[in-house]
Formats: structure tokens, C-alpha cells, sequence
């Protein structure tokens, strides 16, 4: 973690570094681009799916090739997460994928327990929790709307149980 750590802060402004208890994160940022990169590193080495991506931004020509989670995967790994954690953000993560096209593989309890936390988040968990993440279009989208999106392919995956 140190080691990384410091080598980070060579080329770049170091925003967070955190030893949390599954992964090592960092979020950098370097002048003049407008974003931050957060960069998780799980520390076990589990069973998953893995494949090469190209990574790329869309404020940068610069292009890295990465060995990253699959999407099914990474559909898992959020579920698990969301039912562990209860973060108004892995829902956001879970509603993306869907929209990419990923099944989410969940059986009927975990959807019905899906559905009872997308329902206990408040208005601020929306504005403010999720709200601080977002651009500003998407912002509006689930200030209004929430995940009913999501929620919809739910009840749906629900009715054929």
C-alpha cells in the first residue's frame, strides 16, 4: 500500500488512498484534466472472470490496457455488494449494467430484498449521497425518476418466479 501509494504521488495529485479490509483505493488526478480516476485493488485472489480492456477517457488520447472483471462479473460482485453494504451507489452501479445489457443473477429472495432497499432510500440519499457522484444530467434523471428503471426489471424477473 505504501509502495503504491508514493508512486502515485509522483505523477499525480493523490486525492485518497485507503488500506480498507478487501481492497487498497486510490483516487488521482492530474492537471488538466477534469475528473478523477479511482483505482480499486481487491486484495484476495478469488475465483473470477476476468478480460483485457482497453481503458481509455474521454479527455485523454491516452490509452491503457487493463486485465478487469468481466461484466457478468462485475454484475456478482455489485449484487453481493449491495446486499452487504446497502450503498444508494452499487444500485446505481447494478441499474448501468442492466442498461448495458447484463443479467442480473440474482434468485427470488435477492430480489425481493433488492427491491426493499431500492425502496428504504430517502429523497437525500438521492440528492446529496448519490447526487455528489454524478454529472449534472444524470443527477436530474434520478432526482426524478429514482431507479424505476431498475425497480421495472425487477418486479418483472419477480413475476416469472
Amino acid at each position: 500500500f505504501i509502495n503504491l501509494r508514493e508512486a502515485f504521488k509522483i505523477d499525480y495529485d493523490l486525492t485518497d488512498a485507503q488500506n480498507k479490509y478487501y481492497t487498497l483505493l486510490f483516487e488521482i488526478k492530474k492537471a488538466p484534466y477534469p475528473r478523477k480516476l479511482k483505482i480499486e485493488i481487491r486484495k484476495e485472489n478469488k475465483e473470477s472472470d476476468f478480460q483485457e480492456k482497453i481503458a481509455y477517457s474521454p479527455y485523454s488520447n491516452q490509452q491503457v490496457l487493463l486485465k478487469s472483471f468481466t461484466l457478468g462479473q462485475m454484475m456478482k460482485n455489485k449484487l453481493g455488494a449491495l446486499l452487504d453494504r446497502k450503498e444508494i451507489r452499487d444500485v446505481f452501479d447494478i441499474e448501468f449494467l442492466t442498461r448495458k445489457g447484463v443479467n442480473i443473477s440474482a434468485n427470488y429472495v435477492e430480489l425481493e430484498k433488492i427491491r426493499e432497499i431500492i425502496k428504504g432510500f430517502e429523497k437525500r440519499d438521492y440528492y446529496v449521497t448519490l447526487g455528489s457522484l454524478l454529472d449534472d444530467d444524470i443527477r436530474e434523471y434520478y432526482k426524478k425518476d429514482n431507479f424505476t428503471y431498475l425497480l421495472g426489471i425487477i418486479d418483472e424477473r419477480l413475476s416469472f418466479f
